[in-house]
């Protein structure tokens, strides 16, 4: 500080100037170094000065399948975002047993038990200081779908399962087969079901309970393709299940009614050799979409030699009496079925008759 004096009148002032020396600049420049990331995340949080490292939760397994029924083969694979984990030695153990284990063994196949019973599988990967361990458990549950052709029909005396023919209204239905920690069953009635159509989801079908999904096949389809995810109400099991129904032409297989012999299939060799005055042919329909179970509504047709047939019986048009002519000869006999709400839904058959004089 420099002071000076100044006499004004009988004042005196003081005057005085403050000097101020910094030896520093006034402005500093900083440069940021951008510090590579190593695979080790340990050493770069010790670096940055936090306390953290890689856990557990940087470590991914997929499972293929995704939700694996009982004695099904699973592969697993091991990944990470964060850790390069083909540098590190990484162990597996299935039930306590070690089966696997090396550098970059990242991938592992065993397989499920029966329902019930869980496997569980530990997996240990060491790195540069620390370990992380990672816990599976493979607890097999799948779903049962079964499939009904609600509108095929057979007739009375045929035994089998209804086959659908295209345009047909299906009916599918998921069974899961859960168990939980004490081994009781799970109520079907109580699960949440999601439904999916040619990997397509479905509007409006699932959702609570819904373990059924009814539906139209689509005439330009040869095939569909029908998936189904079941899960209990608190989301401790799921199953995912999918099946590809495929659709046929409906049949008409003929049979004969002799008041001797009874009623006999012609589908072995389709010709009949009327040795009496008459005899009569059954013609049952296979498969068409009927309504009620009735077949009297479809359009039939019957000829002779290519000749068409009158049906005196209308009700019933799937009936057919011949009466031998007199001589020996033979004729053909042929009808045809037809859905004239379904597109796609004919059917023709032909049975060669003998007439012996």
């Amino acid at each position: 500080m420099i002071f000076s004096w100044k006499k004004v009148g009988s004042v005196t002032i003081i005057l005085g100037t403050f000097l101020v020396f910094n030896t520093s600049p006034i402005f500093a420049q900083s440069s940021v170094t951008d510090t590579p990331i190593p695979d080790d995340l340990t050493s770069t949080s010790a670096s940055l000065g936090f306390d953290v490292g890689p856990t557990e939760n940087d470590l991914d397994v997929t499972m293929t399948p995704e939700n694996p029924g009982a004695f099904e083969t699973v592969g697993l694979q091991l990944s990470s975002d964060y850790i390069n984990l083909s540098r590190y030695q990484i162990n597996w153990f299935v039930d306590g047993k070690l089966v696997n284990g090396g550098i970059g063994k990242q991938s592992l196949t065993t397989e499920t038990k029966n329902y019930g019973e869980p496997t569980i599988i530990i997996i240990i990967v060491r790195l540069a200081d620390t370990t992380l361990q990672k816990k599976i458990t493979l607890s097999p549950e799948d779903t049962a779908v079964l499939w009904e052709a609600v509108d095929s029909y057979v007739p009375p005396f045929y035994e089998g399962k209804r086959l659908p023919a295209r345009e047909a209204l299906m009916n599918i239905i998921a069974i899961p087969n859960f168990s939980n920690a004490k081994n009781t069953g799970f109520d079907p009635r109580t699960g949440i079901y999601g439904w999916k159509r040619n990997d397509l989801p479905v509007a409006n079908v699932g959702g609570y309970g819904k373990d059924s999904f009814i539906f139209q096949h689509n005439k330009i389809r040869g095939t569909e393709k029908i998936t189904v995810l079941a899960q209990d109400l608190a989301g401790n099991h799921a199953a995912t299940k999918d099946i590809t129904l495929s659709f046929y032409d409906p049949k008409i297989l003929f049979y004969e009614r002799n008041p001797l012999t009874g009623l006999k299939s012609l589908l072995a060799k389709n010709t009949i050799s009327l040795v009496g005055n008459e005899t009569t042919i059954e013609a049952a329909p296979y498969f068409f979409s009927v309504l009620k179970n009735d077949p009297n509504g479809l359009k039939i047709d019957w000829t002779m030699n290519g000749q068409p047939i009158a049906i005196v019986d209308a009700r019933n048009k799937n009936s057919l009496t011949i009466q031998a002519p007199g001589g020996s000869g033979v004729a053909t006999i042929g009808m045809s079925a037809e859905n004239t709400s379904r597109l796609f839904q004919v059917a023709r058959q032909q049975v060669r008759t003998v007439f012996q004089k």
